[in-house]
């Protein structure tokens, strides 16, 4: 029951609404950047994606530290670390669901983003606030 304590607080504090103002801003960049490579680029889609993913990482670890979770009081280097290390679980496990929807079930990868995308952004953002960026 701690957690959902923690998250119905969460919710009501003002860093909620600066993560559904990024969330929004992280999303639509992915999204245009994975679009860009794939129809500008030509890139494989499951490549378009992972380049997507790459790039705005650095993008979402500056935007958490410094606007969504206001916490520079932790060593950067902790935090970034803690921030890596939990992107690239939840990174591997959207690339793998993402290729196994797009290549083996054939389905639009512009839908399949929209959903992997989603579902782990708000897991995302749980993780962090638990465990990254404690402040």
């Amino acid at each position: 029951m701690g957690w959902l304590s923690t998250l119905t607080k969460w919710w009501h504090q003002e860093r909620a609404q600066r993560f559904f103002i990024w969330s929004g801003i992280s999303f639509v960049t992915n999204f245009l950047l994975c679009v860009l490579f794939v129809e500008v680029f030509l890139f494989r889609k499951d490549l378009a994606f992972a380049s997507s993913v790459v790039i705005v990482f650095f993008i979402n670890f500056a935007a958490s530290r410094y606007y969504i979770f206001n916490d520079s009081s932790t060593a950067i280097g902790t935090q970034f670390l803690g921030f890596l290390v939990g992107s690239i679980g939840f990174r591997l496990a959207e690339y793998i669901v993402f290729y196994w929807l797009v290549n083996r079930l054939e389905l639009n990868y512009q839908v399949v983003f929209v959903g992997v995308t989603g579902v782990s952004m708000v897991s995302k953002q749980l993780f962090y606030r638990l465990s990254v960026f404690k402040r």
